[in-house]
């Protein structure tokens, strides 16, 4: 397991990866299991987004997607929707460098439970799931000039009413709440729901929205989807497209 510190070195020894032209190209770590199907949401994202030349492959083993360094920066971001509890020391120096050199990371709903076994994963994402309920909701979009929400409408539907520990505001920037839904809520104030971070040259983007088909069905959540990878390639990247 790598430290906290040896995290902060790799960012402070970070070299900016060169710029790739062409389509972006976003791994999507998935997994396999019968909750939060991710076998069934990427061909969503890929039908919807292809046209925008955003292109991705699929995978569902962490040592496929992180084990090996070369192949990871072929991409210009990891999007990781998935339950996977542990992550090795190697996978997760693989993960750091990816970022700390200008890639984008984009941990979306149940994404932000994983690695359990690497307390610095908290950290990187900017939060970690702590619980949930459920039910119909809006969230509010509180800093509607970023880029990474900038003219996405804000998604209403069923989802689960995640709550958050662990939080990191170093870098962070919160871009929707979920509002408090009543005194059966675990939260006595808007939740942080969709924010993100800074790391070395990279961006993660995290939104705890997602849980089912009654959300990836819906076009406010791939446009927010979208607009978060973009702003998380970064402006030359975007430009390169």
């Amino acid at each position: 397991m790598l430290s906290l510190l040896g995290c902060n070195k790799v960012v402070e020894n970070a070299a900016k990866r060169p710029t790739h032209t062409g389509p972006i190209r976003v791994l999507f770590l998935g997994h396999e299991a019968e909750n939060h199907r991710s076998d069934l949401y990427f061909p969503m994202l890929q039908q919807a987004l292809g046209p925008a030349a955003i292109y991705f492959d699929y995978v569902t083993s962490v040592e496929e997607a992180l084990g090996d360094a070369d192949y990871l920066n072929r991409f210009d971001a990891l999007l990781l929707y998935a339950n996977h509890e542990e992550i090795t020391a190697d996978q997760w120096k693989h993960l750091n460098a990816f970022i700390d050199s200008g890639g984008g990371f984009l941990p979306v709903h149940c994404a932000s439970w994983c690695f359990q076994n690497e307390p610095g994963f908290d950290q990187l994402v900017g939060g970690r799931f702590a619980g949930h309920k459920n039910g119909i909701f809006k969230v509010t979009t509180v800093e509607p000039e970023h880029p990474a929400v900038k003219g996405v409408p804000e998604p209403e539907a069923w989802d689960e009413t995640y709550f958050h520990k662990n939080h990191n505001e170093e870098g962070r920037t919160v871009l929707q709440v979920r509002e408090v839904a009543g005194p059966e809520d675990n939260i006595t104030k808007p939740e942080p729901w969709t924010w993100v971070r800074t790391q070395g040259n990279g961006r993660i983007f995290y939104t705890a929205s997602g849980h089912d088909e009654r959300v990836w069905s819906r076009s406010e959540f791939i446009e927010l989807l979208k607009a978060g990878i973009l702003w998380s390639v970064g402006d030359d990247r975007q430009q390169a497209y």
